[in-house]
């Protein structure tokens, strides 16, 4: 009887979202706005390169102001931003007067949004994440002005970045339980996952049952189950691609053939991407006996092309498409991601991230 009374709840926690209504209203403080186009972006819908298959509604900005009015039609999370700006703020689909205040500033803009209901919540928890960040930024910077050793700084940023991390979570974790039974508690839901395990990730399924039906949550979670089973130790997974000539190639073409293997997972629009070339070039000149592999992910074919010609990249490279599935067999979530595979193609490491950790990793072999 109790699970019938549980799912008749769930049903009608949607169903009664059907005749939701919201009304949006949005001030930006920057006169260099006004004229350009404010989207709202369903996040529960499935992205397209653009993110314009999730846009559900917009609006122009009239004199630095911009009005939605919408029916929401199931709890979900939006999105409400102008392209290629900062002005993005979270909402969520809630039958509210919601309100929200953008303030420049010299990097990014402060948001100021709804003072009740859901959204009032969500964001003085936003808020509140903001100000720990900005404590962890401000503590090193402090910090670097006592400690001159940088071992020693590092070591007590550390101590501090855990501490506010901690907090972070005992915030966003009393938030969850707080709201386990709406949108709200969704949103803790996806905040808290990113370096769980899917253990764990379980267990806030058992706070928040239906927030697994959550499209990014699923699909995060899947992310994390692939990493999961693409960890140190496990055999290599193949993926299709296209060798720099434009023949049909593969993974399995590189790797799990006699030698170690370090794959580069890049992007030519990617800045960390090309920092980290300096060290696969060295690598690639130092140690013959290893193959290095750059696979460029998540791009065009005439961007791959161009950017091995502009930077005379030496080392070989592997076109696996501007879909997604290369990255998503082995549950990558930002590039650059650098795999080691040993001569059998099992995986060594997938935590390779900075040239010294990367130098050692590869001497450790070799040297």
């Amino acid at each position: 009887m109790r699970q019938i009374f549980y799912i008749f709840f769930v049903l009608l926690l949607f169903v009664s979202c059907d005749r939701d209504h919201y009304t949006i209203t949005g001030t930006i403080d920057d006169k260099s706005v006004d004229g350009k186009i404010v989207y709202i972006y369903d996040l529960n819908k499935t992205p397209n390169v653009n993110n314009m298959s999730r846009v559900i509604d917009s609006a122009t900005v009239t004199n630095g102001k911009f009005t939605f009015t919408g029916l929401s039609d199931h709890p979900t999370i939006f999105n409400v931003g102008i392209p290629d700006t900062y002005y993005y703020a979270t909402v969520l689909s809630e039958n509210e007067e919601i309100e929200v205040k953008f303030y420049k500033d010299t990097d990014s803009p402060y948001i100021v949004g709804s003072s009740s209901g859901l959204n009032g919540e969500l964001f003085r928890l936003n808020n509140h994440i903001n100000s720990i960040m900005r404590s962890i930024v401000c503590a090193r910077d402090s910090l670097a002005l006592i400690y001159k050793d940088e071992a020693e700084l590092n070591k007590i940023h550390g101590e501090n970045f855990n501490k506010l991390i901690a907090d972070e979570e005992i915030l966003i974790q009393t938030v969850l339980q707080q709201n386990r039974d709406n949108i709200l508690g969704i949103y803790c839901v996806e905040k808290m996952m990113g370096e769980m395990t899917s253990v764990q990730v379980d267990s806030l399924f058992s706070i928040v049952p239906f927030a697994k039906d959550y499209n990014p949550i699923k699909k995060d979670y899947n992310r994390i189950k692939k990493s999961e089973s693409t960890d140190a130790g496990s055999m290599f997974v193949d993926f299709p691609g296209k060798s720099v000539d434009g023949k049909p190639a593969k993974l399995s073409d590189y790797v799990g053939n006699g030698k170690y293997v370090l794959v580069d997972f890049w992007a030519s629009w990617c800045g960390p991407c090309s920092a980290a070339n300096s060290v696969l070039k060295y690598v690639h000149e130092t140690y013959p006996e290893l193959i290095v592999l750059g696979v460029n992910v998540w791009d065009s074919e005439t961007n791959f092309h161009n950017y091995i010609k502009e930077h005379n990249i030496q080392w070989s490279m592997l076109y696996a498409s501007d879909d997604r599935y290369a990255t998503e067999q082995y549950g990558i979530p930002y590039i650059p991601t650098i795999i080691l595979f040993d001569p059998q193609g099992v995986i060594v490491d997938r935590t390779l991230h900075g040239d010294d950790v990367i130098k050692a990793k590869i001497s450790e072999l070799f040297d």
